[in-house]
């Protein structure tokens, strides 16, 4: 349970009036500007700015006849009825545009890097830059081609294989393990 005073809606970029207005609405839905003003201490214009930025927020909806003009310009919705939406699918919308803010913020931070390393490499053409490969390797088969008399019908070729990133996965022919590395009948390697 949130403590009074505690704003939970803080880190998606809702401030406490705005949370405050949304909890009103959530207790009075369909409530107008002016039973909104009747509910609160703030004045009139600020609570149509605030409905506003609630309403692209995507916290709520508003039904009704179109605004009038109010203080700064803004369209004050006089005669609309206000309902919240429900608390998950306003954390969610939330959640969404913050990521989407977030990847941006990125994009940004990776063009700007770019921007500082390509005006690095035109200064300092000698001290060349390379960002660190976080990628691991693929294992590389080292293959030779050999005929085996013993075990194998006269002129069948084995391949033996043997990992260069791990010498213990070497394999010797036809009694190898398949765990630990790969013999298999083939054609020379081509």
């Amino acid at each position: 349970m949130t403590a009074p005073g505690e704003n939970p809606f803080a880190a998606l970029g809702v401030t406490a009036t705005q949370q405050n207005l949304y909890l009103t609405l959530l207790y009075n839905p369909g409530s107008t500007l002016g039973e909104l003003a009747g509910m609160s201490e703030a004045p009139r214009p600020r609570l149509a700015a605030l409905l506003l930025e609630m309403e692209d927020l995507g916290m709520i909806s508003a039904e009704g006849a179109a605004g009038v003009a109010g203080a700064g310009g803004a369209a004050a919705p006089a005669d609309r009825a206000y309902t919240a939406h429900p608390p998950d699918a306003v954390v969610e919308t939330l959640i969404r545009k913050r990521e989407t803010e977030f990847i941006r913020a990125r994009i940004e931070a990776k063009r700007i890097n770019g921007d500082l390393l390509a005006a690095e490499q035109r200064s300092n053409p000698e001290k060349l830059v390379a960002a660190p490969s976080t990628r691991p390797r693929p294992a590389r088969r080292r293959c030779s081609t050999f005929s085996s008399r013993s075990s194998t019908p006269a002129g069948s070729r084995r391949r033996r294989c043997a990992s260069t990133t791990s010498p213990a996965r070497s394999t010797s022919g036809p009694g190898c393990p398949r765990p630990t590395g790969i013999c298999s009948p083939s054609s020379p390697p081509g």
